[in-house]
């Protein structure tokens, strides 16, 4: 696998979750309706809201942000869970935190309070992230397999939530999360990571090495070197190197990236690293100690 697909992975990665949760969250502001005279001199009606009992007018009253159109919905028993949990997720995505405090009760489907909890920590809402953690329903495993809730905080230099999620176990074992940080130019989040959650340098089998040194960002090299990232024991991190020589030939707009002197300082940096001799460990002789001979 070369550097340049590895790099694209990760981003790839800290994205994927992100398209099904916007699909029908506009923004809270709109432009107001023109007035006409007849409306205007008409006598004011109060305004009263009545839900048709569809899922479509609570995720309205989420989009919205009307906390009373979302309560009367949920009390005339319309579904939070409906077409996939996508009025909690929302409300997740916006930082609804009232109307996600208000459906949580009613939510039963774990995908939905997966992805909404994704969705929280991507946009660094702490009090959501809080909330769903929280939950005495249903309990979030935040290392099953391709969930990615550190790698979303890291994105979006969510330091508190990082930190609770880190204190609450979750884990970076395939790197995902210090490799959303380099990709998203958060030193914030890598310094979080390696230092205070103590990731692992050699996360993702050299991968984050990799990924580090494709950013092109000294800095992120340095640290992981210090931090004892392996440069020997993982092909990726030689093949990264190899690519980035074979794109300083091919030329255009990539290999005239990859001809930054930034890169030639990373690559005497890690080529230092491989060709360093592991230091040798002396072993002392045990001394014979003799007991004395009797008197």
């Amino acid at each position: 696998m070369s550097g340049l697909s590895i790099r694209n992975l990760f981003i790839s990665a800290a994205l994927m979750l992100s398209a099904p949760a916007v699909m029908s969250a506009p923004a809270k502001a709109t432009a107001p309706r023109p007035v006409t005279t007849a409306k205007m001199l008409a006598k004011p009606v109060q305004a009263t809201f009545t839900c048709s009992n569809e899922v479509s007018d609570l995720i309205e009253s989420v989009n919205d942000g009307d906390m009373t159109k979302l309560q009367t919905c949920l009390q005339l028993g319309v579904d939070p869970n409906a077409r996939q949990g996508e009025s909690f997720i929302n409300a997740a995505l916006r930082g609804e935190t009232d109307m996600a405090r208000a459906m949580l009760p009613y939510m039963r489907d774990v995908a939905a309070l997966e992805r909404a909890l994704a969705m929280a920590a991507l946009r660094g809402h702490e009090d959501i992230t809080d909330l769903i953690q929280a939950n005495p329903n249903i309990k979030i495993d935040l290392n099953k397999p391709n969930s990615r809730y550190l790698a979303y905080a890291a994105r979006a230099g969510a330091i508190g939530v990082m930190r609770k999620l880190a204190a609450a176990g979750a884990r970076d074992d395939d790197g995902f999360a210090i490799a959303s940080a380099i990709s998203a130019e958060r030193r914030d989040s890598f310094d979080f990571l390696l230092h205070e959650a103590k990731i692992s340098p050699n996360a993702g089998n050299g991968m984050v090495l990799s990924m580090a040194i494709m950013s092109g960002d000294k800095y992120y090299v340095t640290s992981l070197l210090d931090m004892g990232a392996e440069t020997k024991f993982f092909p990726v991190v030689a093949e990264s190197l190899a690519e980035i020589r074979k794109l300083r030939e091919t030329g255009g707009a990539e290999g005239e990236k990859f001809k930054n002197p930034a890169y030639d300082e990373i690559i005497v940096l890690v080529e230092t690293a491989m060709n360093k001799p592991k230091p040798e460990i002396a072993i002392q002789t045990p001394v014979k100690t003799v007991s004395p001979a009797p008197l």
